[in-house]
C-alpha cells in the first residue's frame, strides 16, 4: 500500500490514491507515493525521500501550500506511452482505435493512414470542418431532391 497522509489521499481498492504523486517514483519506479512538495519552475511533485534525495534549489512548495500546486497532474500517467515511458500520447489512429506516440506512430501505425493529432481533436477543429462539411453536403442533397422531385412531377402530369 501507498504512504501518504490520508487527509490527502481517497482509499481505492487496495491502493490509496492521492491528490498529487511523486514525478520521480511514478517516472522511474512506477510507484504512486504521495507528494510532500512541489517545484512549480519544474512542474515536478516530490515525495519526501525524493524531494530529499533529487529535490531542486528553486521555490519549493510543501504541503501548507498546496493551494498553490495548481492541478492533481499526477495521479496516473495517462499520457504516458505505456511502450515508450518517455514520450507522451500524442496521436489517434482511428483504423485500430487506439492513442499512441509518435514512436509508435512511425512504426506501429504508419500504414494505418488514418492518425490524427490528439489536441487538434480536442479543440473541436476536426468536428466543426466535419458539421460544415456534413452541413454543405445535405443541403447539396435536399437540392437534389427538390430537383428530383420536380422532374418527376413534370413527367408525371
Amino acid at each position: 500500500m501507498a504512504e501518504g497522509n490520508s487527509d490527502h489521499a481517497i482509499v481505492g481498492g487496495h491502493e490509496l490514491v492521492h491528490d498529487f504523486n511523486c514525478s520521480v517514483c511514478v517516472r522511474d519506479k512506477d510507484v504512486y507515493t504521495e507528494a510532500s512538495h512541489f517545484c512549480p519552475d519544474c512542474n515536478q511533485y516530490y515525495c519526501k525521500k525524493c524531494f530529499f534525495d533529487f529535490g531542486c534549489d528553486h521555490g519549493i512548495l510543501g504541503r501548507a501550500e498546496v493551494g498553490k500546486w495548481g492541478k492533481p497532474s499526477q495521479r496516473i500517467h495517462f499520457d504516458e506511452c505505456p511502450d515508450h515511458k518517455t514520450n507522451t500520447l500524442q496521436l489517434y489512429c482511428e483504423r485500430d482505435d487506439v492513442v499512441c506516440c509518435a514512436i509508435c506512430g512511425q512504426t506501429d501505425h504508419k500504414n494505418c493512414g488514418q492518425l490524427k493529432y490528439i489536441p487538434l481533436i480536442a479543440s473541436g477543429k476536426k468536428n466543426q470542418e466535419y458539421l460544415k462539411r456534413l452541413q454543405t453536403d445535405l443541403q447539396q442533397l435536399q437540392t437534389m431532391n427538390e430537383q428530383l422531385l420536380k422532374d418527376w412531377t413534370v413527367k408525371l402530369a
